[in-house]
């Protein structure tokens, strides 16, 4: 941790260095003794306030606790816990979060001497990413408010920003359901239809899954082991215009986002394909943050978010692929049209700024077959409200 304590000279101690001259000029011209006393008063009381201010954030020591990760948005508290072996007045905690985030100062009145103090403050990000936080410093201008001193330190922290989600007003179930009869089976009993294994009959286990066939060659009770369907396997593909960390692109991360939700809450398997990076399909709870974090990481670090691979290797017929975008996908319109005529449900949604783009992108979606969904960036929970089909 590198610390080291600085001094701040404003304008006061300037007025005020100016007053001690003019006192101790108008002592020499009037020769009275009590001006240079004067003069000399104030010459020590700035010596010893900026002694005493200097002691006062010297020995300071800090400490930031913050959560690790969070949701953009959020409002989020955070504490420092200051402790010195001096007494300490007036102090002031400044922190380096970025531009993003909307934070609270934090004031300390009085710090005791050898005890520890906590001091809580809060923030809120408005756009999902990764940052850093390394300065912190305090400051204070004790004694006298004629100069202020500060500390500087030096602590690594990493904030995870999730992106905010939402529920559509409307979501087209009856489409994908009626489009894709693919299903992913979990590798435990259930009650679906496949068959995964054979395993000896346990008490509790159905009678109506004993293998009679297999148990009479073994001569004991054999079960079916059945795989129990977990619903649609979703692929989701966020596209950006362009790689800047603005609004415009976060909202296909909360769109992507928010599909990624609404799909493992109607117990779908969901995979993602960032640029180069792809995370195979499952679902649950788990799989949806372990989703939200690879989406956050990739379009905030990597470079290649815009790509579209070669997905003709890992999709299968009856697979359902968004590809989430606010940019022209002209140039993968081809690959879109070959996915189609492969039996593959493709859904573009489209985060438009206008019409003009809107209508565009309708077009081509008419052209090649494929579902499309429009909607203006300023309304993103009415993005469906559009529908072609």
């Amino acid at each position: 941790m590198r610390k080291y304590t600085r001094t701040r000279y404003g304008r006061k101690i300037f007025n005020y260095i100016v007053l001690n001259i003019v006192v101790f000029a108008a002592a020499v011209n009037t020769g009275l003794n009590l001006l240079f006393f004067m003069g000399i008063l104030m010459g020590i009381i700035m010596i010893l306030a900026m002694i005493s201010g200097n002691n006062n954030v010297r020995n300071i020591n800090i400490k930031r606790r913050i959560k690790s990760e969070v949701y953009e948005k959020e409002q989020v508290k955070y504490s420092y816990v200051i402790s010195s072996p001096n007494r300490a007045r007036f102090i002031e905690i400044e922190d380096a979060f970025p531009v993003h985030a909307g934070s609270e100062p934090a004031f300390v009145d009085g710090l005791e001497k050898g005890k520890q103090l906590q001091v809580e403050a809060g923030f809120t990000f408005n756009i999902p990413g990764v940052f850093f936080l390394d300065k912190i410093s305090i400051s204070s201008s004790f004694p006298i408010a004629i100069s202020k001193f500060y500390k500087e330190y030096t602590l690594h922290d990493r904030i995870v920003v999730l992106p905010e989600y939402f529920d559509f007003t409307a979501f087209p179930d009856e489409r994908l359901e009626a489009m894709s009869e693919n299903e992913q089976f979990g590798v435990k009993i259930g009650s679906g239809e496949n068959i995964w294994g054979i395993k000896p009959y346990e008490i509790g286990d159905r009678i109506r899954d004993i293998d009679w066939k297999i148990s009479a060659k073994k001569d004991e009770l054999m079960v079916k082991i059945r795989e129990e369907p977990r619903g649609k396997r979703i692929w989701v593909i966020p596209m950006l215009k362009d790689l800047a960390k603005d609004q415009w692109n976060a909202d296909v991360i909360r769109v992507a986002a928010s599909i990624i939700k609404n799909r493992i809450d109607s117990d779908s398997v969901i995979g993602t394909v960032i640029g180069s990076r792809i995370s195979l399909p499952s679902g649950g709870k788990g799989q949806f943050f372990n989703l939200l974090k690879e989406l956050t990481f990739t379009w905030w670090e990597r470079q290649d978010i815009k790509s579209f691979p070669t997905i003709g290797q890992f999709i299968a017929q009856e697979d359902i692929l968004f590809v989430v975008t606010n940019s022209d996908t002209k140039y993968i319109t081809s690959a879109l049209s070959d996915l189609s005529r492969r039996r593959v449900l493709v859904v573009v949604v489209h985060i438009s700024q206008g019409e003009t783009d809107r209508r565009k992108m309708l077009e081509a979606a008419i052209a090649n077959d494929y579902i499309f969904f429009g909607g203006d960036r300023r309304r993103l929970n009415e993005v469906f409200d559009n529908v072609h089909n």
